[in-house]
């Protein structure tokens, strides 16, 4: 593992954008499309496939799905966040009913066993469910079904941004802090480095649930903000497109991919194809700052 010294980038005349809002009738397909491209010959090979299948799953979902109704807009908390959402609409348990039903004929033997629980449940078990998966109650009786609870959470979540996004009713820079989504109150899966226009160079968080990504400053730890005690580590050999941003203040990273150096890089899958460097982060004493919920069933 190799570490490099911080080279913050600030581009000169340029107005930032805050937010990028993914568009969820490309953004799994994509996903799943990444995860088979680094798929071939990778020590994890088949999980990166089994991921795209959910993708694809989550792809189909989203096809189906009616557009949501958007929750009564409230001052001081993400316009989506789970509070402001709440448990009363069956819209997210049909989403994720579609992903169960795409994802679990296409699955190996052995996980459909372990997934037929989810196309059992029972409303209020699913509930249950999605309220562990919010609260990070990932458990031995719950953490396996956890990739799907947030594959299909994910899928109305991203539908419910856009539509949030049409009424032009998306948070502005300086309503809300940084180390969560803006728009859904959830922690990142990690940052990007975009690549082109005006967020050429640019740091972006990507949320976990909601897909939205949010400009934050570069060198400043997402987890405690200081920007004093960063370092960047990668794994030695590798042309450094995924890196991890590590913080001595709170000793947590976060993971950062570089568009440039990795064409068609698609954080999601990126960060499972990089696993390696967080065990090897973990060796080194820091803690995860950030959520994939692709990872949970692979720990």
């Amino acid at each position: 593992m190799s570490m490099e010294q911080p080279i913050n980038f600030v581009p000169g005349g340029l107005e930032i954008p805050f937010l990028h809002v993914a568009d969820a009738n490309t953004l799994f397909l994509d996903r799943a499309l990444r995860f088979e491209q680094l798929a071939p010959g990778h020590a994890v090979e088949d999980y990166l496939r089994f991921m795209a299948t959910v993708a694809k799953g989550q792809h189909a979902a989203v096809s189906q799905m009616a557009r949501p109704w958007l929750p009564t807009l409230q001052d001081g908390r993400p316009p989506l966040s789970v509070d402001a959402i709440g448990f009363d609409s069956n819209a997210w348990l049909g989403s994720l009913r579609a992903v169960v039903e795409q994802v679990l004929p296409a699955s190996p033997t052995a996980l459909q066993a372990q997934f037929q629980p989810l196309a059992d449940a029972s409303d209020t078990t699913l509930v249950g469910l999605a309220r562990a998966y919010f609260s990070s109650e990932f458990i031995e009786d719950n953490v396996a079904l956890m990739p799907i609870v947030g594959a299909g959470l994910q899928v109305y979540w991203s539908v419910l941004v856009q539509q949030l996004a049409q009424v032009q009713a998306l948070p502005l820079r300086g309503q809300a802090a940084l180390d969560s989504c803006p728009v859904c109150g959830s922690m990142p899966v990690g940052g990007i480095v975009r690549s082109g226009g005006a967020s050429q160079g640019l740091r972006y968080l990507a949320c976990s649930l909601c897909a939205t990504q949010w400009h934050m400053e570069r060198i400043h730890c997402v987890a405690c903000g200081d920007s004093a005690k960063i370092g960047y580590f990668s794994i030695e050999g590798e042309n450094g497109a995924i890196q991890a941003e590590a913080c001595d203040a709170c000793h947590t990273y976060t993971k950062l991919g570089h568009a440039e150096k990795s064409p068609g890089l698609e954080l999601v899958a990126d960060d499972v194809a990089s696993l390696a460097l967080d065990v090897l982060m973990g060796e080194e004493g820091y803690q995860r700052y950030g959520l994939n919920s692709c990872l949970l069933l692979s720990t």
